[in-house]
């Protein structure tokens, strides 16, 4: 399951421009019948080439957030591998 959140996550961040979902948790996670997990819930995500100022808004699940999300510093597409 965590290798095919993994590979949603690189699918995601590999397209172009890159999608940075910004609130990946196991609830976002879904798992079908053939326990195979599907990245969800894209309310939050942003194009990367998108963004026309710095990212430091702070936007997911406080649990999930990395540290320069939570600090308002900018950020990037790491932070979903954080999360």
């Amino acid at each position: 399951l965590l290798l095919d959140a993994a590979h949603g996550m690189r699918y995601l961040h590999a397209c172009v421009p890159p999608i940075i979902h910004r609130d990946l948790k196991p609830q976002n996670i879904l798992v079908d019948a053939a326990y195979t997990a599907k990245i969800a819930d894209f309310g939050m995500s942003v194009f990367k080439a998108k963004v026309s100022r710095s990212m430091t808004m702070m936007i997911g699940t406080p649990l999930y957030m990395a540290p320069e999300t939570l600090r308002g510093n900018d950020y990037n597409e790491t932070v979903d591998i954080y999360s």
